[in-house]
């Protein structure tokens, strides 16, 4: 096993606290004992279910059990399923297994329940470095930040599993991958150079693919546009570029309709 621990701009005692390597995962009981902490709700995905169980199953007594719920953009009632069972079970602390589905329900048991959140990513999403928060309830999400949700430690494994790797190899492969990354062999598509315009040829392959290439064929409906402009300029983000209502108006328009994207379109 090799992993080390790492503070991130802060003594060990801050929130911030990385622990990095292959098998840093096989520490997350001295982790949470180091933390302080007795009974860790196991939270992860449908999908990786099996990852969050052989991590709860490797807890052992330190284990309150397993939730396998998490939801991309963590619906209210995904969230109170998770607060409730972490009172019901008595945990005093939640592993998040996964990628930003996983670590924003943990997210969200801190901010209603109070209980700190130690993260095991297996995508670079990036949300466990970030106190900001994310619920979603009757389809309109709403964020915010809050220093109770940013996760108390972070443990980066290449291998998130419990389990030996045989012959004390570590496996060809790393599990710990981008979030959203495309498959390859690590060399350009032939038809790159005929195609200056990225987008373009994003929108193109798309289509090639089968895949959607509008708002409308996801389901969302032309007279949702009014309401998601006013929704946008109500919560501000940092943006490289003046947010205007005509200008998200337009860009939702030709979104909607899955339009060719236009790098030289001003609206």
């Amino acid at each position: 096993m090799y992993w080390r621990r790492t503070e991130i701009g802060a003594p060990p005692t801050d929130p911030v606290w990385v622990v990095f390597g292959v098998g840093a995962v096989k520490s997350l009981p001295q982790e949470i004992e180091r933390l302080g902490h007795r009974r860790a709700l196991v939270l992860c995905g449908p999908e990786q279910e099996s990852t969050g169980r052989m991590i709860a199953d490797a807890l052992g007594d330190r284990s309150a059990g397993l939730l396998a719920e998490a939801r991309m953009h963590v619906p209210l009632e995904i969230a109170d399923l998770a607060r409730d069972r972490a009172r019901a079970l008595e945990a005093d602390c939640c592993v998040a297994v996964g990628g930003g589905s996983a670590i924003g329900l943990g997210k969200a048991v801190a901010l209603a329940h109070g209980l700190p959140v130690l993260a095991v990513p297996t995508t670079y999403a990036g949300s466990e470095m970030t106190p900001i928060w994310g619920l979603t309830e009757n389809g309109r999400k709403r964020t915010g930040r809050d220093p109770r949700v940013l996760p108390v430690s972070v443990l980066y494994d290449a291998e998130p599993s419990p389990r030996p790797h045989a012959h004390g190899r570590p496996p060809p492969r790393s599990r710990l991958q981008p979030a959203g990354r495309a498959t390859g062999r690590g060399r350009a598509a032939p038809r790159a150079r005929r195609h200056p315009d990225p987008t373009r040829r994003l929108w193109e392959l798309a289509g090639e693919l089968g895949a959607p290439r509008s708002l409308r064929q996801l389901g969302m409906a032309e007279t949702d546009i009014p309401r998601i402009v006013d929704e946008v300029l109500a919560n501000p983000y940092a943006n490289p570029v003046e947010v205007t209502a005509e200008g998200l108006t337009g860009l939702l328009r030709t979104a909607w309709a899955g339009e060719p994207p236009n790098l030289d379109h001003s609206g």
